[in-house]
């Protein structure tokens, strides 16, 4: 499976796991010139907005999948995330995180970790 379609599957497992949280979706694959955000949410548990990267990994070769999130990409994520913000006049609470996901083949299953307030 090439990277694109793993990453694909990737949001689409972490986006089912969020709304069986009872997350509700606001928007997918959000573009702005700073770069994409996977997904945005609303968590009516804390009444925050939610920017979701999604990391999703077939091994731990080169790490953890959240191991690939690093200060550049957050900065990226915040940028784009102030352009939503802007774009949508939202003035309430949000964070950053992340779900990671590493994909096991064989089995089928996926293991997955929501890291909150990743930035």
């Amino acid at each position: 499976m090439d990277k694109r379609t793993m990453g694909k599957k990737g949001e689409a497992i972490a986006l089912n796991y969020l709304l069986a949280k009872g997350y509700k979706l606001i928007y997918e694959n959000y573009y702005s010139r700073w770069g994409e955000i996977d997904l945005i949410v609303f968590d009516h548990q804390s009444g925050e907005l939610v920017f979701v990267e999604v990391k999703t990994r077939s091994s731990d070769s080169f790490g953890h999948p959240e191991d690939a999130i690093d200060e550049y990409k957050l900065e990226r994520l915040n940028k784009a995330a102030d352009r939503y913000l802007q774009k949508y006049e939202y003035d309430g609470d949000y964070r950053f995180d992340c779900l990671a996901i590493e994909m096991d083949y064989e089995s089928r299953r996926a293991k997955i970790r929501q890291l909150k307030n990743i930035g």
